[in-house]
């Protein structure tokens, strides 16, 4: 199936039918019964696509023009992470149908997996009603903007998210080195807007949603870590508790900011490495899905 074929067959019902079908049961027995139906060559496309953006390759997914060939993988290398003894979705069908499979993915896929998602990402009417985003390692005036109350934010045109609190919450908060500012976004979607995709991702476990579109920002509360900062600043945030108003946020940001590059007698925490590894916190960000 060419990418014209795909783009005329993936309208927002078809992806709806194909999703609802992929979720109703055993993977294989969903997947023998739709070998058998005339949608098996675009079923294909579908999984290439959803397993293309779960499977690590975000970035080209957004933007399919980044595409090199010095980075492609094998399909097999995409399955991902499944739980014990279960075998993945991408898997039963390339033991089912190889032929598809033989060549590593392609620019048309990437271009394909751009269209599906996008579009997965605004369907509205099938998504979870509360979903979770986690960010980590913000930089500070970014970190400010995203979490004022009554402020606009664009999420892009796909970004995923999670309808496990727990996840989202894990991937804020799991790193390498400490990052200085993260959030974790906790969103109302009324409208039920984005697609659940944990039936058809390399990486299942992690209940991911795709969405898209606006936010705004209700309220936010941060609870910040004040191990990093002088021994004055410590009293003061210790007395000063729990953060919920933005003008104390600034001004919690800017102490730390500033202790944090010190003077010439007095370097401050930056003789750790760099600004990036004192921990700062986790912002609970409050936001409704437009």
């Amino acid at each position: 199936m060419n990418l014209q074929q795909f783009v005329r067959l993936a309208t927002p019902e078809t992806i709806q039918k194909i999703a609802s079908i992929l979720r109703s049961g055993k993977p294989s027995k969903v997947a023998s019964e739709l070998k058998a139906s005339n949608m098996w060559p675009f079923v294909i496309d579908f999984v290439k696509a959803t397993y293309l953006f779960t499977g690590g390759h975000v970035a080209t997914v957004r933007n399919p023009e980044g595409f090199s060939y010095d980075m492609v993988e094998p399909w097999f290398d995409f399955i991902g992470h499944q739980p014990f003894g279960v075998q993945s979705l991408l898997g039963i069908i390339i033991d089912m149908d190889p032929d598809p499979f033989m060549d590593p993915p392609t620019k048309e896929d990437y271009l394909k997996a751009n269209f599906l998602i996008r579009q997965m990402a605004t369907i509205a009417g099938k998504g979870n009603k509360a979903i979770y985003r986690g960010l980590k390692a913000v930089p500070a005036n970014i970190f400010l903007d995203l979490c004022k109350p009554g402020e606009t934010y664009s999420l892009g045109t796909m970004a995923s998210a999670s309808s496990f609190r727990s996840e989202a919450l894990t991937f804020a908060t799991s790193w390498k080195h400490p990052p200085r500012y993260r959030i974790m976004y906790m969103m109302e979607n009324p409208e039920g807007k984005g697609t659940p995709i944990s039936s058809f991702s390399a990486y299942p476990s992690e209940m991911e949603v795709v969405i898209g579109g606006d936010i705004k920002i209700e309220r936010f509360s941060f609870a910040p870590v004040i191990k990093g900062l002088s021994d004055e600043l410590q009293d003061k945030w210790r007395s000063h508790g729990n953060i919920a108003e933005f003008k104390d946020l600034v001004e919690f940001v800017e102490d730390l900011e500033t202790d944090a590059r010190g003077t010439s007698d007095n370097p401050g925490v930056e003789r750790y490495d760099s600004l990036g590894v004192i921990d700062a916190g986790v912002a609970y960000v409050f936001a409704t899905v437009l």
